[in-house]
């Protein structure tokens, strides 16, 4: 057994770095045993293959020269938690009994498991060991869709009152709460806590609107009109609205070196004018539009550099970066915006202002996260609404080469399914099953159009390429 001390160590991702004579070796919080890892540690391990193959750390104690032992390991009844001794990683987010039942009613209809608890709270960790379990996952996720038509058009007319709103679409996908604690790694996205569809926090659209308030600021426009301000009182006209409309308190941050981005106004210093007050104006949260929520769709990000993380080289075009999947919020989604009256006193000039102040953050600044990027940017104008999948299907028919035709995935098997027809109507019938040839990653309810075998000597079809975005 080796000693060494911790030199490096993320708590958010459970992973760093022990320093011994030679080259530093990796290790992962969950070999460690009867401590919590903290950098300056002197630590005991064993020595073995990792899951890419490197050498790693394969279980870390604190060494017996730091004067304290280390408190023995919980049993599994203390830790109500974890997976039996000896079944695998101990990193199951919900108790044995709880997370075997969600999976064997998941495995029965996915489609009715609510997605938020599937995401956060129905994830195996010691299923997932690399990134392709990790999409498999997101897959569920995507393929979770408990909401009839109508209970969702009621509860977005209950959310978001049409005649209240104003509809803006995404011009590209949007990253929504990616780095938030679950069981994934960097793979979340900002599901509803009740309802599970993706949504846009109200808190979040508020402080979009507050940065693009000092946006404007710093450029002299104003706050009420498409115009620049040139005067003093001008500028204390700003600064008013927008403390009106966004409220103010005291905070140690406005009084450091970015005290510049939150000027205060005139009044501030009058008698009797509050050391803080609320806002004027209540950002709502948002929620798609139509009868059916926000697609989500699996992306990939490729931060992870080994050679540059674990052997301090140089970071190049000609490594081999590790790929991290996750959730984004499909383009050309359309949200409904609600910004309302917080006080009586709020003007209809300062709730224009406001709803200004938004729109031009969705669609100058972006929402979420990875902006800088493409992410999160939002149109200023109502998208077409989405397509009907009979209507899609039947211009897919259109194009179809002889020999090929329509292949659904009606059931579990990921080689058998059935054969769709589309009717001058553009009804969708479905005729007899075919299997085939092998298993080519159509989702469970996906429609793919297939054709014949290139080898003579079997009849089964194989893939020509997946319909995108179609689940009947």
């Amino acid at each position: 057994m080796g000693t060494g001390t911790i030199k490096q160590y993320n708590a958010e991702r459970g992973f760093g770095f022990i320093a011994r004579p030679g080259d530093d070796l990796f290790f992962h919080v969950s070999r460690c045993t009867g401590f919590t890892p903290a950098i300056g540690q002197r630590v005991a391990f064993e020595e073995g293959p990792g899951k890419n193959g490197k050498p790693a750390a394969t279980k870390v104690t604190l060494a017996g020269d730091q004067g304290t032992a280390a408190p023995p390991p919980r049993t599994t009844a203390q830790r109500p938690h974890t997976t039996p001794e000896g079944a695998g990683a101990a990193d199951l987010l919900v108790p044995t009994v709880t997370g075997s039942s969600a999976r064997a009613a998941m495995q029965h209809d996915s489609a009715m498991v609510h997605p938020g608890l599937m995401m956060d709270r129905y994830v195996d960790r010691s299923s997932i060991a690399d990134q392709g379990h990790q999409k498999h996952h997101l897959r569920s996720v995507i393929n979770a869709r408990p909401w009839s038509k109508d209970l969702y058009t009621t509860l977005l007319n209950r959310l978001a009152p049409p005649h209240d709103c104003f509809i803006l679409a995404a011009k590209s996908r949007i990253a929504l709460h990616l780095s938030r604690a679950s069981g994934l790694e960097n793979a979340n996205c900002c599901l509803h806590p009740i309802h599970g569809f993706a949504y846009l926090p109200g808190s979040g659209l508020k402080g979009l609107a507050y940065a693009y308030a000092c946006h404007l600021f710093h450029g002299n426009e104003s706050v009420t009109a498409e115009a620049s301000w040139t005067s003093g009182q001008e500028r204390e006209d700003f600064i008013t609205a927008v403390e009106d409309i966004f409220g103010w308190a005291p905070n140690p941050i406005r009084t450091g070196p970015a005290h510049d981005w939150d000027p205060r106004s005139g009044r501030a210093g009058l008698e009797g004018f509050p050391a803080a007050h609320r806002g004027l104006v209540t950002f709502h949260d948002a929620f798609a539009d139509g009868d059916a929520p926000a697609q989500l769709e699996i992306d990939v990000c490729t931060p992870h550099y080994g050679p540059y993380y674990a052997q301090g080289q140089a970071p190049g075009d000609w490594l081999s970066p590790v790929p991290v999947t996750f959730l984004t919020i499909a383009a050309g989604s359309r949200f409904r915006f609600r910004v309302t009256k917080a006080e009586p006193a709020c003007s209809d000039a300062l709730l224009q202002a406001a709803k200004r102040l938004l729109l031009g953050g969705l669609h100058w600044l972006g929402a979420g996260a990875k902006t800088a990027a493409g992410y999160g940017w939002f149109d200023d104008t109502a998208s077409e609404p989405p397509k009907d999948p009979r209507q899609v299907l039947a211009q897919v028919v259109t194009d179809l080469a002889e020999g090929q035709f329509l292949w659904h995935r009606n059931g579990s098997s990921p080689k058998k399914g059935v054969r769709l027809t589309v009717g001058p109507d553009n009804g969708i019938e479905m005729g007899e099953t075919i299997e085939l040839a092998g298993q080519f990653g159509i989702e469970p309810g996906g429609v793919a159009i297939v054709g014949p075998n290139p080898n003579p000597a079997s009849s089964e079809p194989v893939l020509v390429r997946i319909v995108d975005n179609i689940h009947l």
